[in-house]
């Protein structure tokens, strides 16, 4: 992170106090709407991952409202962060190893909220026949081009003792079904919902998330002066976000059609999508976000260093006040 970047996260961190402090001197709310009422929307960028999917059922249920936060739904992480790298929006939920990728580039992003972690989502379905990972010597094997791809293609190497050349890596585009079975390949780095529809069709997953903890993690990144200029649209959608999820825990049959819509399921898929995600609230996001416990800096830190050895990050940022906690609900 560069040293702008730090000073800005920095100052948005001690805004946060100077707010508290204000409420105790009984003008806050005063501060708070004369300051911070979104002078545009927020413009946020999203796949439709089960992970990113309550933002938008948080949209329909109007819990956040349209005029403050325009959600902009993408192909893939890699179209979500061309956009963020354009300036074309304020911010993106990105796998953090996507957020890194952007910070190497100079890019201004403050991680505010932890949207999920992978155990199990991200996956290598292999076709039948193919029972171990050596067998996938020789194969053609389908990766998206990103820098989640990039990793899961790199570890899956790691774990079948293979090197690059041993394998024919087939870039394909956002539509992974339809690349399979056009490109006829062997193999395919995906995620959920994508792997239902690859086990309907007789594919087996054969290496996941699971075996590689801490690696895949989504995060709501927002570029720091966006913080700046529309703070209560950015706290507006992390609470709209909880509120959605919320409602899919307590309320899951009313929720369900909502979600098998944004997802492009039928409804009784829905629950088989979010097998492999871990869900954070808004508690165990203050536990991951705040200084000081430095978890999820840690976890950044240990996949900056996979991203290196590997060479999808050539140096190891400073993450030290990547992580705000202070527009949690």
């Amino acid at each position: 992170m560069s040293p702008e970047v730090r000073s800005l996260c920095l100052s948005l961190r001690r805004r946060g106090f100077l707010r508290l402090l204000a409420g105790s001197m009984g003008f806050a709310t005063t501060l708070y709407v004369t300051g911070c009422e979104p002078k545009r929307p927020l413009k946020i960028a999203a796949q439709m991952w089960p992970g990113y999917a309550f933002l938008f059922l948080a949209r329909d249920n109007g819990f956040i409202d349209a005029n403050h936060i325009d959600l902009i739904e993408t192909d893939n992480l890699a179209h979500s962060s061309r956009l963020l790298l354009e300036g074309r929006v304020d911010g993106a939920a990105l796998t953090l190893d996507e957020v890194l990728h952007l910070l190497e580039q100079g890019v201004s992003l403050c991680v505010v909220l932890v949207l999920d972690s992978s155990a199990g989502g991200d996956a290598v379905l292999v076709k039948p026949g193919i029972t171990s990972l050596v067998q996938l010597a020789g194969k053609r094997i389908g990766v998206e081009n990103s820098t989640l791809g990039a990793i899961m293609f790199a570890r899956l190497l790691e774990a079948a003792g293979l090197q690059t050349e041993q394998i024919q890596k087939v870039d394909i585009g956002f539509d992974h079904f339809e690349e399979v079975q056009r490109q006829q390949l062997d193999a395919v780095i995906t995620y959920t919902p994508n792997t239902l529809r690859f086990e309907n069709i007789g594919m087996v997953n054969i290496f996941d998330s699971r075996s590689i903890p801490n690696t895949v993690i989504d995060v709501l990144a927002i570029r720091g002066e966006a913080l700046q200029d529309n703070e209560a649209a950015v706290r507006e959608l992390i609470a709209g976000h909880f509120q959605a999820q919320e409602l899919w825990k307590h309320q899951p049959i009313d929720t369900v059609y909502g979600l098998a819509r944004l997802l492009r399921l039928k409804s009784s898929e829905v629950k088989a999508a979010y097998h492999g995600l871990d869900l954070p609230d808004a508690a165990y996001n203050r536990h991951l976000l705040a200084p000081a416990t430095s978890e999820l800096k840690t976890k950044a830190e240990n996949i900056a260093q996979i991203m290196h050895r590997f060479g999808t990050l050539e140096h190891i940022p400073d993450l030290a006040q990547l992580f705000i906690a202070d527009y949690l609900p």
